[in-house]
């Protein structure tokens, strides 16, 4: 279910049952692995979740010229498809802002990506607390790390970054040294130092 309904493959679609016959356990696992688990080595997995809105059936027979109107539905599906999508996304954005789950948290490895460091150029994604009139703000950074200087049993790592135009202040250096201690990879209540990788680029943007 989770490919047919998470990825749109078809093909792994199965009932648990079909006219008077209940499948069982073994026929189940049968088509789950003959069928299911190679469609992995063969279909393309989406960017982004397969969307069904309500519309003209594709099997009717017609007679005659197509209607304008049926034109005009099948055009619009399109848009109204894209705006379905971004009014999702403003939901969730709006939970996040509540602190209700986040995208790109859920997206990262599980483990902390020392040898990705270690080769360098990884995007990564920061947080620094800033002091503003209204008292301590948190900010994420994006830079790339550019040079792997140290690490430390297994605990932190020490990295030079270059750090993206848009998140300098006046004066703020481009390229820094910085510690990036493996606790802080990623955690589920990021707080200054947190780091993560850099994975904006995954989510749709909103023009």
């Amino acid at each position: 279910m989770i490919r047919y309904l998470g990825l749109g493959w078809v093909e792994a679609h199965h009932p648990w049952s079909k006219g008077n016959h209940t499948y069982s356990a073994t026929e189940l696992l049968e088509h789950f692995v003959n069928v299911v688990l190679p469609l992995a080595e063969t279909n393309e997995y989406p960017s982004e979740p397969p969307l069904k809105l309500p519309g003209l059936p594709n099997n009717m027979s017609r007679l005659g010229t197509r209607a304008q109107d049926c034109i005009n539905l099948e055009t619009s599906l399109g848009s109204e498809e894209r705006e379905f999508r971004l009014e999702a996304f403003r939901k969730r954005e709006k939970l996040e802002e509540q602190g209700y789950g986040d995208e790109l948290a859920e997206m990262q490895q599980t483990l902390w990506p020392v040898d990705s460091l270690r080769e360098g150029s990884f995007k990564i994604d920061m947080l620094f607390e800033y002091r503003d009139a209204d008292g301590p703000v948190l900010q994420w950074c994006q830079g790339e790390v550019i040079e792997f200087l140290s690490e430390k049993d297994n605990t932190h790592v020490i990295v030079r970054i270059e750090w993206n135009e848009k998140c300098l202040k006046k004066g703020d250096p481009t390229i820094t040294k910085q510690k990036l201690m493996r606790t802080k990879w990623n955690p589920d209540k990021p707080g200054n130092g947190a780091w993560r990788e850099d994975l904006y680029h995954k989510i749709l943007k909103m023009n």
